[in-house]
């Protein structure tokens, strides 16, 4: 080969880096021949493409509505094929109705199609005996409340539309369609009010969509993260107008969550306590900067249960902190009113607010059931049923149960002051229970409190 030959692009070849190495370290695995098979297929494909636009963003658009409408297709790239899909879809839908904008998706394995009318549209609904009274009903509250209308779309046949005609005849069998207006965003805001007060912190805004009709509007929101749920109701019709007003709690969320580290709880738990304690909220709902509805909401709107869950929440939160333990929300088992006592109970002890005078006995006695050790046993063989007693009795440590989970609570210390004794005689046995009565005076006081292991004092439980 002569010098002019081997310089000629005839006799060269474009290679990447990785290729050209491994041609140049393996002489005898790369021959001549191969190279040259190399260089005319590529020069064969890059001809094949000439004058080819590259594939578009709606060629796999193009694709798929060919393949619908029955055209043979082409070996074009599906670009995003689910988002094409449902846009391919949604173009032939339009194309049976073009006064129908068509979005589709598709959940729990079953296709949704929602029409949204452009203009005023005149349709006829062929309903069978089955299901007219069901339709008329709901049908009736769409136009007169707002309230979106689920309606069985069994045996039903829609003129007026050939879109809809079709899709009433595929759904004979599990089909529904879904009537509502396309509401206005809203937001409500809730300002809380206290007598003396006036106002305090406003927690997050429920935003959420306004839906009315002929008698009526209603807003329906949420807010901290949907945590919360908002619905005012305002009849258009009463003079003045009384909204009504509901507050309703989701926490599923916080469900396996540690409970000192739940999102938003101070939101929630302040709503709720502003409500417990009596006071009220001003909510305001507004839409596009102006108001369309102002009412109160206090106590009675829809406490229920809701609040019982929050506030053993708190006080969960509260001894887990001073037990430095962590506590799971857990509602596998429900709580029972013997548990909310319990931990009721040791919060107050734990915030030093467990203390009983003679006015709160309301003119009963007390009974302290006590083990008779030996040292409380020579304690109480000193005392006189005449003489005013002053005591400290420390009971060991317990437990309690908080959402399925036990705690450790440390020893509990009973003092009281002010008061005559009554002892049963003879006393029984170290070891037994014995009973004390307390007969209180005056000045009588009894106080718990939890005794920590550095000797320092806390509080804790109840008395029998």
């Amino acid at each position: 080969m002569t010098m002019e030959e081997r310089k000629d692009i005839s006799n060269g070849i474009w290679l990447c880096q990785p290729c050209a190495r491994a041609v140049d370290s393996e002489v005898s695995a790369h021959t001549a021949d191969l190279l040259r098979s190399w260089k005319s297929k590529a020069i064969a494909r890059v001809r094949s493409e000439r004058m080819r636009t590259p594939p578009g963003v709606d060629d796999g658009k193009k694709e798929l509505v060919a393949a619908l409408r029955g055209v043979p297709a082409s070996d074009a790239l599906l670009i995003n094929a689910i988002p094409n899909t449902h846009a391919a879809i949604e173009k032939l839908f339009e194309a049976r109705d073009s006064r129908f904008k068509v979005e589709t998706t598709f959940a729990d394995g079953r296709p949704l199609y929602k029409l949204f009318p452009q203009e005023n549209i005149d349709l006829g609904f062929k309903l069978s005996a089955n299901n007219a009274a069901e339709w008329s009903e709901k049908l009736t509250r769409l136009h007169e409340h707002g309230e979106a209308a689920v309606l069985d779309a069994r045996g039903v046949r829609v003129t007026g539309s050939p879109l809809l005609d079709e899709l009433s005849g595929r759904g004979q069998k599990n089909g529904q369609y879904v009537f509502s207006r396309v509401g206005l965003r809203g937001v409500a805001k809730l300002i809380p009010l206290q007598p003396d007060a006036g106002l305090l912190d406003v927690p997050d805004e429920f935003h959420g969509h306004l839906s009315g009709g002929a008698k009526s509007v209603t807003f329906i929101g949420d807010a901290c993260n949907k945590l919360l749920s908002l619905s005012v109701k305002s009849d258009i019709q009463a003079k003045p107008t009384n909204p009504a007003v509901r507050i309703t709690g989701n926490f599923t969320a916080w469900l396996g969550q540690n409970v000192a580290a739940l999102a938003f709880f101070e939101k929630v738990h302040f709503i709720y306590s502003t409500l417990a304690r009596g006071s009220k909220f001003k909510v305001s709902v507004e839409s596009k900067g102006q108001w369309v509805m102002r009412c109160d909401i206090s106590t009675n709107a829809s406490m229920g249960g809701t609040w019982a869950l929050v506030s053993y929440i708190a006080q969960a939160r509260k001894l887990a902190e001073y037990s430095n333990r962590e506590v799971v929300l857990d509602m596998t088992e429900e709580v029972t009113g013997e548990q909310r006592a319990q931990l009721g109970e040791a919060v107050r002890i734990l915030e030093g607010q467990w203390r009983i005078s003679k006015a709160d006995l309301d003119g009963s006695n007390l009974l302290l059931h006590c083990v008779a050790t030996p040292e409380l046993l020579s304690a109480f063989s000193k005392l006189s049923p005449e003489e005013a007693c002053a005591s400290r009795i420390e009971e060991p440590p317990g437990q309690i149960t908080v959402f399925g989970q036990v705690l450790p609570l440390p020893s509990i210390r009973h003092d009281l002051s002010g008061y005559k004794a009554r002892l049963p005689s003879p006393l029984p046995a170290p070891g037994a229970e014995i009973v004390l009565e307390i007969c209180p005076l005056e000045d009588f006081e009894y106080t718990r409190s939890f005794v920590s292991n550095e000797g320092g004092e806390a509080g804790v439980m109840g008395f029998q």
